[in-house]
């Protein structure tokens, strides 16, 4: 048995300083005090911090718990629960990213749209307090779901249900 220490007189020390053993055959190190700390011990390593840092790979990784975010890939996955409204974002081109988002009172998927009623081409899925919202397309062609209200408009229309029973077609009169 060994150690090297400053300012803790074990493993399982709180005050500010270092510990570095060999207990029976069992590696410890401890250095920190009882709020901010590296400790191995056991076979685990315990990392406790006021405030943790995180860049591997200049961008690959970052976790931040100062900005209470996380971020992947150099940043194509964002996750962000910094606001009231927490958000997944998938992605690295901006108007094709897709992004999800919570809060108390609605649930939000989308890529392109910012709402049920934007005509930017992309997609809208929400649960606006209670209120379902749905839309894909652009503003000539789109299939939309709004206050209760289905809307369609397209350039060219086909449906064919039942095995020919009913058949609608823009391209026949």
């Amino acid at each position: 048995k060994g150690y090297i220490r400053s300012g803790k007189d074990s493993i399982a020390s709180l005050s500010e300083g270092f510990w570095i053993a060999n207990n029976n055959a069992n590696s410890e190190f401890h250095v920190g005090d009882g709020s901010s700390a590296i400790k191995f011990a056991s076979n685990q390593l315990h990392i406790t911090s006021s405030k943790f840092e995180l860049d591997v790979n200049e961008g690959d990784l970052q976790i931040s718990s100062q900005h209470k975010s996380a971020s992947y890939g150099n940043r194509a996955i964002i996750i962000d629960g910094s606001t009231s409204s927490p958000t997944i974002t998938l992605g690295s081109t901006s108007n094709k990213q897709i992004t999800i988002k919570g809060t108390t009172s609605t649930a939000e998927i989308f890529s392109g749209k910012t709402s049920a009623t934007s005509t930017t081409e992309g997609f809208w899925l929400a649960n606006n307090n209670q209120d379902i919202e749905f839309a894909v397309g652009d503003a000539t062609d789109f299939i939309k779901f709004d206050d209760n209200a289905l809307s369609l408009a397209a350039r060219s229309f086909e449906l064919d249900a039942g095995d020919g029973d009913l058949q609608l077609s823009s391209g026949q009169v």
